[in-house]
């Protein structure tokens, strides 16, 4: 049995927790969040189709899910998306997009909780718990790949989105130093993957 949904699934899936999140939240980023799910299913599927060695439907329903834990309002409820993602997909029998909406956020499984200053401590145990035996695969660099792609309403670079990022959280350079190493290795080793510079194949501008 798949542990991943189809794409027409998927799909159906995704905008049961958007009406979720409407009906049941405040959701004044709700196009942020359209935008920013689609894009990266998308470029997720791109990378996929360039690269034999991933299923592009797989790559296509663990994009678009990543953040299905959104479905909830983290502010009101104190609860980690990642984990909402995780335990809803886990009880519907998708095991693997339930470990893209842990993995996602973050840059290994021994992660520094310094590096994560707006994470309440609880949810980061929780997290390093569950990550505590994994070592993450191309699914897991592919999304978490893919999610630095957009800031805003916009698609782009890796530096601009980890930018981005600092100003929101006021972090230094030093802070973000390992979001940012991780993110270049890993578009390193999918340009070798899919044998080209996978900014062009996605249409993104490198602005810095």
């Amino acid at each position: 049995m798949k542990k991943y949904p189809s794409i027409r699934n998927a799909e159906k899936i995704w905008k049961e927790g958007v009406l979720y999140r409407e009906t049941h939240y405040p959701f004044p980023e709700k196009d942020e969040y359209i935008f920013h799910s689609r894009g990266v299913g998308r470029c997720c599927r791109i990378i996929a189709e360039n690269c034999s060695e991933l299923n592009v439907e797989k790559a296509y329903a663990l994009g678009l899910l990543h953040d299905y834990g959104k479905r909830i309002s983290e502010k009101i409820t104190g609860r980690f998306h990642g984990r909402e993602g995780y335990e809803i997909m886990m009880a519907m029998g998708y095991d693997d997009v339930a470990r893209v909406c842990l993995t996602h956020s973050f840059y290994a499984p021994d992660f520094k909780d310094n590096d994560y200053p707006s994470y309440k401590k609880e949810w980061l145990l929780w997290a390093k718990e569950k990550m505590s035996s994994l070592i993450f695969n191309d699914y897991d660099r592919l999304v978490q790949l893919c999610d630095l792609f957009f800031e805003g309403l916009e698609k782009v670079c890796i530096k601009k989105r980890i930018k981005g990022i600092s100003f929101r959280y006021n972090l230094k350079e030093t802070d973000t130093k390992n979001f940012y190493d991780n993110a270049v290795k890993n578009k390193k080793y999918f340009d070798e993957k899919c044998g080209c510079d996978i900014y062009k194949l996605l249409e993104i501008k490198d602005e810095f």
